[in-house]
């Protein structure tokens, strides 16, 4: 199997290493902080362990080697480049792409100069659940959705609430058309202090007045879930991918077919329940075995710059208290802003 490099081994590092030994894959493993370099190396006996990037100097990695960048976002940009100097042609940046709108197009565009196969881990594509989502809704005849809510406590606008802003984009078809955010951030982030945990609500619009709504409270601990609305019918997931899709009676929405004469969506037409656990071992292989192919990336670079326009552009209005239209371009004021969400 080929080589691959993992810098950070927090959370989802140790669980990228674990992932990649399963699969046979070489490790190396880099970390600045000593205790996690001893965890790191007590967890995986045959992996090279190093504290910088920089050390990756007069070990041989290989032409095939590949990257997973899973440190806090502020450092993504750097720690690419430092994969990609020293020799990976294949790197997965962990969810968001970056912290900045320039720096996010600025790894894009190195990555497609010197052909460097470049992902993003977006939970809801290599989990399976977005596609099983865009399936009911052929399957079940819903129709076009119309809406898209998430509530919750404090997952975090951009921490959790990221993957679902890249479901919003895929359901809708396209990219909305502005934001409006009362997106506001409070100093209880679990991994540093120094790093911003947006709450508030960030509400995008897309055409045909349809929206995207996320809707979190810091003072809250309960998880999200969320809710797509089509014409009569509702898709319910909650973050075990537990599902439930919903449809009005149909003779009652024969009999009465205005919009405004509505009803509940209380017949059943499928339900499922999940182990998150298992779903999270499933988007990791996916994800990797995704770094090692050479087909059309499921979750390439410039989806992720994409997607961190979309949240970005809901922090950007919550701060000027406007509407934010997108595209967000070069000549925006905050377009180079460094945020500091992880």
């Amino acid at each position: 199997m080929s080589r691959l490099v993992i810098v950070g081994y927090g959370s989802i590092g140790s669980r990228h290493a674990s992932v990649a030994a399963a699969q046979g894959h070489d490790l190396i493993i880099i970390d600045n902080d000593t205790g996690a370099r001893a965890e790191a190396q007590n967890d995986h006996k045959n992996a090279i362990v190093l504290q910088n990037v920089g050390d990756l100097t007069g070990h041989n990695i290989g032409k095939n080697a590949a990257g997973v960048v899973a440190t806090w976002a502020p450092s993504h940009s750097k720690v690419y480049h430092e994969l990609a100097e020293a020799g990976c042609r294949r790197i997965l940046c962990e969810k968001p792409l970056t912290n900045s709108l320039q720096s996010a197009a600025d790894i894009c565009e190195h990555a497609e100069k010197h052909d460097i196969r470049l992902l993003v881990n977006h939970k809801f594509r290599y989990s399976g659940a977005l596609e099983e989502i865009l399936g009911w809704i052929d399957t079940y005849d819903l129709g076009d959705p119309v809406k898209m809510i998430s509530c919750a406590g404090a997952v975090g606008l951009i921490n959790k609430g990221i993957h679902l802003v890249d479901v919003s984009r895929e359901v809708f078809g396209t990219a909305p058309e502005s934001v409006i955010s009362t997106a506001e951030s409070d100093r209880l982030n679990p991994r540093s202090p120094d790093l911003d945990y947006f709450g508030g609500t960030m509400v995008w619009k897309f055409e045909d007045n349809r929206e995207a709504v996320l809707s979190y409270s810091n003072r809250s601990s309960v998880t999200q879930d969320f809710r797509i609305y089509f014409r009569n019918a509702i898709v319910a997931m909650n973050d075990r991918y537990d599902v439930e899709i919903r449809r009005r009676a149909q003779q009652e929405v024969k009999e009465y077919p205005e919009v405004t004469r509505h009803g509940f969506a209380d017949d059943v037409v499928y339900c499922s329940q999940e182990v998150v656990e298992s779903n999270k071992l499933v988007e990791l292989v996916n994800v990797q075995q995704d770094l090692f192919a050479d087909s059309q990336p499921k979750s390439p670079g410039n989806l992720g710059k994409e997607v961190l326009q979309m949240c970005v552009g809901g922090l950007i209005a919550a701060k000027e208290g406007s509407e934010t239209s997108f595209p967000i371009t070069e000549e925006h004021t905050l377009y180079d802003h460094e945020w500091q969400f992880n």
